[in-house]
């Protein structure tokens, strides 16, 4: 095959259609796969660096989450009809992402991140969520469909769990025959489901009692994560949702609750084993604590009551997690598909370049990186550095981060153990505090060993006695702020609107305009990609009536949806010069050999 050839890594047929995976792309062919594409409705995945097996691998390895029983989501059916909740057509309706063939890792055809929690229990395997349920983009142009891994998803998760929580009540055995419009005959369906042949008066009963326990706790679980304003698609408060899981559920302590009302865009997740931090804020450096901390927020548990050698073991599965920054580690930023989306122009971009260099180096750091020394990890490591911005001075809807360090939290019984007895501690504090502590219990409970600890930790420690580090011992980093913002790597960010760390622009154009020039309200749900805007369509005459009424309209006069700041350069860019800086971010491709 020529180099101008297209290169085909796997072509493989199944129910839904043909995955095309591309390698690389030349002139003559790749018009006719996308033509293709669009004809049949394919999903045209980028090679990112996964084989299909490691995809199919982080899309359904279970991290520890335990949102409800699996046979029991399984077995429910709407609140307002008798058809499946865990049915392809309801599921769709919340926008998560579908595997691109089916395997034996999902044998119940669920969506991206929907596993079974392999602890058995009482109520026997839980259904739980990994990140890659988040943390999957769809691309769609001109009828193709372009699977992006690692991007963020446009996924309303909060409409899903209302939606589920209302399934759940509508079953209950008592209440289902008294609501009025209610379908007493629900429970019956559940019970025949999950019983099967082994169905019996007795077992019915036993079951009617577990579900009532479970749906009465469920209702507490889904209200503490329900905003008072919508968060809308693609965007959740993870920091909060965390917080209230350990202060609120572990803890039991209920004063604890606040409203998670500052939600957050999904972070692109490639390059992240790479950075010294990852989140919106750096606030965990550890991979091992970050990934436990995203796990304990998403419907996981650490014990945080009880005897002193009861507390901080947890549902975490830390050795799952592990496998899942090493594939991570090997996830490359999506390379602009010409075919699809037309060709980059060569000039432009390279004028483009001299003005990001110019104008958005200094915070965004690209190649060559800006790296961290050799002496501030275990080993020599070194990570890229990423920028650091006080909110105030960048300007932005400030409800995020003032959220947090706001937040205090009641220590209960944490507090003889964890915070010198202190009875409140900031909320920052408890996140960090609890987190690690339930990370060192777990690593203990799993046998890790000390080389294998520190390689979980991702070498994040200052050695001993390094400049950072004046005792003998190493030292967890830490992150020297809780009110900055992060800036990181920009490659392939064109796959990851809408933009800035509350999702509050749709498409780059935008973020290079001045925010009085920025849309005041628009749409998220549409996955149709603007190659010339760089995001999806958003604008009200973009969509059908349809499309607005199904989708969530973003208004960015609400707390927490600002979309003001971020005013870079501080000389507003001329059209052209606009355009140059979206090519270049369209052209910027990563160097593997100067990785």
């Amino acid at each position: 095959m020529s180099g101008n050839a297209l290169h085909i890594k796997s072509l493989r047929l199944h129910s839904a259609g043909v995955i095309i995976t591309i390698i690389a792309a030349g002139c003559s062919t790749q018009g006719l796969a996308a033509e293709a594409a669009s004809q049949t409705g394919q999903t045209v995945t980028l090679e990112q660096g996964w084989s299909p097996e490691i995809r199919d691998e982080f899309y359904y390895t279970p991290q520890g989450s335990q949102l409800i029983p699996y046979d029991w989501f399984l077995a429910l059916e709407r609140a307002d009809d008798n058809k499946p909740f865990a049915g392809h057509e309801n599921l769709s309706r919340y926008d998560w992402s579908w595997p691109l063939e089916k395997t034996a890792l999902n044998p119940d055809d669920l969506p991206v991140g929907f596993v079974k929690d392999p602890a058995k229990t009482d109520n026997g395997q839980w259904l739980g969520m990994t990140c890659s349920a988040c943390h999957t983009g769809d691309l769609n142009y001109k009828g193709a469909t372009v699977r992006v891994d690692g991007a963020p998803s446009l996924v309303d998760l909060t409409e899903f769990l209302i939606d589920l929580n209302a399934a759940v009540q509508a079953t209950l055995p008592q209440v289902a025959e008294s609501l009025p419009g209610a379908h007493p005959e629900k429970f019956q369906h559940f019970a025949a489901k999950v019983l099967s042949s082994s169905i019996t008066p007795d077992a019915v009963k036993q079951l009617a009692v577990k579900y009532m326990v479970f749906a009465t706790e469920f209702a507490g679980v889904v209200h503490e994560r329900i905003p008072s304003l919508a968060a809308g698609r693609g965007r959740i408060d993870a920091l909060t949702q965390i917080i209230n899981a350990l202060s609120v559920d572990d803890l039991k302590e209920p004063l604890n609750l606040r409203d998670p009302s500052a939600p957050v865009s999904y972070p692109f997740l490639w390059l992240a084993p790479k950075l010294d931090f990852v989140q919106w804020n750096p606030v965990a450096a550890s991979p091992i604590g970050r990934n436990a901390g995203e796990v304990l927020g998403v419907f996981g548990h650490s014990r945080l009551t009880g005897a002193p050698t009861d507390l901080f073991h947890s549902t975490v599965l830390y050795k799952n997690l592990g496998e899942i920054e090493s594939w991570l580690w090997d996830l490359k930023p999506p390379v602009w598909p010409e075919h699809l989306f037309g060709q980059i122009n060569g000039e432009l971009a390279d004028k483009g370049k001299k003005l990001f260099d110019r104008d958005c180096r200094g915070c965004h750091n690209m190649q060559p990186f800006d790296m961290t020394s050799p002496q501030d990890a275990l080993e020599g490591k070194t990570f890229i550095k990423i920028g650091r911005t006080d909110y105030k001075a960048l300007g932005v809807d400030p409800v995020y981060i003032e959220s947090l360090i706001r937040r205090t939290t009641l220590s209960d019984q944490l507090a003889p153990v964890l915070f010198n007895s202190d009875p409140v501690t900031l909320a920052a504090d408890f996140f960090g505090t609890a987190v690690g502590a339930t990370v060192n219990q777990g690593l203990n409970d799993e046998h890790f060993t000390n080389a294998e600890k520190i390689a979980l930790n991702g070498f994040r420690e200052y050695p001993p006695h390094s400049p950072k580090n004046n005792t003998d011992k190493p030292v967890s980093w830490s992150s020297p702020t809780v009110t900055a913002l992060k800036s990181g790597p920009l490659y392939g960010v064109w796959a990851t609107g809408p933009f800035l760390h509350n999702g509050s622009v749709p498409n780059l154009e935008e973020l290079l305009s001045p925010p009085e020039k920025r849309s005041k309200v628009f749409w998220v749900g549409s996955h149709e990609f603007d190659p010339g805007k760089l995001g999806y369509r958003s604008a009200e005459h973009e969509l059908t009536a349809v499309e607005r009424a199904k989708f969530f309209r973003f208004d960015t006069a609400l707390p927490g949806n600002g979309n003001g700041g971020h005013t870079y350069p501080t000389m507003p860019y001329e059209d052209l010069e606009r355009a140059a800086v979206l090519e270049y971010l369209k052209a910027a491709k990563l160097d593997e050999k100067e990785e």
